[in-house]
């Protein structure tokens, strides 16, 4: 798939930086003493961890090698967060093979991080994240996510006909990474993390792809063509599950709620630092896409493969006994595995009121009701 010079010129507004940018965005960000006090902060090395090396930042020329820097660097930290991380359906897909993957959305910051360290691992090139224009107001998180390929996605504008262009451009840019330039490409299945975890594709999503379809291109065809992954992310702890529910109960009782600015690079810190537990990738089947299916039938086999790959923990088993007083469900955990994680779960909510306990509760069991 061809594109020309002027189609790629509209990129740049949402494009991630190319090889040739990045040893002088490196260089500006090494002469930022307050980024690297922040970063120093947030991953502080204890005897047993080398501090990070940030002068070998001065001599990276591409991408790929940023990313190696940042696995080598900086994930021992974020390792520290979490007990296990295990990634299922890799093996079944093809390295050589670019994919669009479509996830579910639990962690801002995480997400896409474990998602890129599980395809290095199984030798897959790191995905192309699609991240919301909001997270990137200062300047050192807009050059640091860009360097990482991410790609921006507006999500403050307010006119139909300037949001139907910048949906427009997405669609392009993430036609243009696929086809011409064999990219694979993250993107979440709805705006935003799911605060209830009620994970539902938004069958925009898929309307926004189909933008950039040649007209004469039947829609089954272009999109079995983007090779569309379902993606499941399974957390056995959220450190944002008290925030969330706090947020979802202020939006709900105030039409006009604002996050706070801080809120989201304090759900990112929370995200990167504390404990997670356990943690599974699964990569589902490549979607198969009939001649009968339009966006919302496309929206729901997403669903479908998110769905069936939850990894339940046993604090979702003492979360859906909470909820549902009367019934039990069967685990391949103990009764002391889920009373353990009952008591834990409890201790984290004892000064939170009835209502945000209960959204809590609600949100750790929403992976069984599925």
């Amino acid at each position: 798939v061809s594109f020309n010079i002027a189609w790629q010129e509209s990129f740049k507004e949402i494009q991630c930086y190319e090889d040739k940018q990045v040893n002088q965005v490196l260089r500006a960000l090494l002469s930022d003493k307050e980024l690297i006090s922040v970063i120093k902060s947030l991953f502080k090395s204890d005897e047993n961890q080398a501090p990070i090396q940030f002068e070998r930042l001065a001599d990276i020329h591409s991408i790929d090698a940023f990313q190696a820097w940042v696995a080598e660097s900086i994930f021992p930290y974020i390792e520290t967060s979490y007990d296990d991380l295990s990634v299922s359906g890799l093996d079944e897909l093809d390295p050589a093979t670019p994919y669009v993957f479509i996830s579910n959305h639990r962690d801002i910051v995480m997400d896409p991080l474990i998602l890129n360290k599980a395809l290095r691992e199984y030798g897959f090139s790191t995905s192309n994240c699609a991240i919301g224009d909001n997270l990137l107001q200062h300047p050192a998180a807009n050059d640091l996510a860009l360097l990482n390929r991410c790609f921006k996605v507006f999500r403050s504008l307010k006119s139909p006909r300037a949001m139907l262009k910048a949906m427009k451009t997405q669609s392009e840019y993430i036609r243009y990474l696929h086809f011409t330039q064999q990219g694979n490409v993250w993107i979440a299945q709805k705006e935003g993390r799911a605060k209830d975890n009620i994970d539902k594709t938004n069958p925009a999503l898929i309307k926004m792809l189909i933008l950039a379809k040649p007209k004469e291109r039947p829609f089954s065809d272009y999109m079995n063509a983007l090779n569309i992954v379902p993606v499941c992310f399974s957390y056995e702890w959220d450190p944002c599950d008290i925030d969330k529910a706090h947020e979802l109960i202020n939006s709900e009782n105030n039409s006009d709620y604002q996050k706070d600015r801080f809120d989201d690079f304090i759900s990112c810190k929370k995200g990167l630092s504390e404990e997670k537990g356990k943690i599974h990738i699964d990569f589902g089947n490549t979607l198969s896409i009939s001649e009968t299916h339009d966006h919302k039938d496309v929206a729901n086999l997403i669903d479908e493969g998110i769905q069936k790959a939850y990894r339940p923990f046993p604090v979702n088993y003492a979360s859906y006994k909470r909820i549902h007083a009367t019934h039990s469900i069967p685990s391949n955990f103990s009764k002391q595995e889920i009373n353990q994680s009952a008591k834990r779960l409890d201790e984290r909510l004892k000064d939170e009121n009835i209502e945000i306990q209960k959204r809590v509760y609600t949100a750790y069991s929403q992976v069984l009701n599925s």
